[in-house]
């Protein structure tokens, strides 16, 4: 304050003096002389209790010491510290948060390693596409396949046109080859339903339980390629229809999400699941006999079934409790079958791609998020800076008029020659 009143300026957060202040007149006095300003005349002190004390160039000072306009002053500059503060804070905070996630999203791709994973895994593939060409072909269309449920024999036939494809972007850049599938046929006899099962009286009872009655399964495979006698490989055996019974509290949720039908006496949910399909996994050995290839776990073909043969189908139970439409699972002999060779390259692109037939892409997703998050924190920055950028040009300005100060304090104390 002194050094206000001597320079004829107020800063923002000075505040007027009281008649304390200017007790020591000489102190102010000689101060105010060296920079040849003139200092004000002494102020009378009031020595007794009353309630205001002498003015200072006309204005009268309350007897705390202190002015509404000093306070008002004060408050100000505290509203405006406090918003300083907050303005720091929230920089602080947006800088440290744009920090961590383009850290983390730097970690994320570097640990995402997707091209040395693609470039491996489309080696493995493009090598099991020339093992397969060479010579895996031509021994799997040396064979003849059929499939046998319980009497039922039912000839498979040769299909180049096999489900299943590759969905990767870059599949122009991978090796081609030719599938080979047996599959089977779309016209095959309906004996493995009850006789007598005609278009009016599928939807019965007996057809129902006909359907649900385990049936045997087995491959008969020939290799032309030698004179032996025709082998046998048994499935599992199943059923074209399975029915499961479980405890329920409620049928909404065994209505809504299993497709069942409740029962409130027994609390109990009916549910039925369809064969939907059978597809297996066979390879050669080295005795030259042919059996199911349990590799990637399972004789399975997909990775989505969990290399399980058998997929099924979920059924709606009518409300009724009755068993449900079965005309259209009764109508064929059985449901689609497909037997493929396990040195196919399409199952090693499934084990490989975990049934997304896209190499490297749960790679490419790390990858992606981590580009996501650099972004993000890039972003985050820009609020940083454009609060951080005024405090600092106030923590500049600060620090000159201090250093400004100091020199004028150092000129006043240097002794006169």
């Amino acid at each position: 304050a002194l050094r206000s009143l001597c320079v004829n300026r107020t800063p923002r957060n000075a505040f007027l003096p009281t008649a304390s202040f200017f007790k020591d007149h000489s102190t102010f006095s000689g101060a105010c002389m060296r920079r040849g300003v003139n200092a004000p005349s002494p102020l009378p002190v009031a020595d007794t209790a009353d309630s205001t004390i002498p003015s200072f160039r006309g204005h009268r000072f309350p007897a705390g010491g202190e002015d509404m306009g000093s306070r008002g002053s004060r408050r100000a500059s505290h509203r405006e510290d406090e918003e300083d503060k907050q303005n720091y804070w929230c920089a602080v905070t947006s800088l440290v948060a744009a920090i961590l996630l383009i850290v983390s999203g730097l970690l994320l791709m570097y640990s995402s390693d997707y091209q040395n994973t693609r470039s491996s895994q489309t080696d493995l593939y493009n090598a099991r596409v020339g093992e397969w060409s060479d010579r895996e072909l031509g021994v799997f269309t040396q064979t003849s396949w059929e499939l046998v449920i319980d009497e039922l024999t039912i000839p498979l036939v040769a299909a180049s046109e096999v489900t299943g494809k590759l969905k990767d972007a870059e599949t122009k850049l991978l090796d081609t080859y030719t599938p080979l599938a047996y599959v089977l046929p779309d016209v095959v006899p309906k004996e493995v339903v009850p006789a007598g099962s005609d278009s009016a009286t599928r939807n019965n009872t007996r057809t129902a339980i006909e359907l649900m009655r385990r049936r045997n399964v087995s491959l008969v495979v020939r290799d032309g390629s030698s004179d032996d006698a025709p082998q046998t490989i048994a499935l599992e055996p199943t059923a074209l229809l399975n029915k499961y019974m479980r405890p329920s509290t409620g049928w909404k949720m065994c209505k809504y999400q299993l497709g069942g039908y409740y029962s409130g006496r027994l609390h109990t949910c009916t549910t039925y699941q369809a064969l939907g399909s059978l597809c297996v996994k066979v390879s050669k050995k080295a005795d030259g006999s042919w059996a199911l290839d349990s590799s990637f776990g399972g004789n399975g073909c997909t990775y989505e079934s969990g290399w399980r043969p058998y997929s099924y189908t979920r059924v709606h139970a009518p409300s009724t409790g009755h068993f449900p439409n079965m005309s259209a699972y009764a109508a064929r002999a059985f449901p689609s079958t497909t037997v493929r060779s396990a040195m196919d390259p399409l199952i090693l692109a499934s084990n490989l791609t975990k049934g997304k037939l896209i190499f490297a892409e749960y790679e490419a997703e790390e990858m992606a998020t981590g580009m996501i998050l650099c972004i993000i924190g890039c972003v985050a920055m820009l609020p940083a800076i454009l609060l951080a950028y005024p405090i600092f040009l106030a923590y500049r300005a600060k620090k000159r008029r201090d250093a400004y100060f100091t020199r004028q304090v150092d000129d006043d104390e240097e002794p006169e020659p």
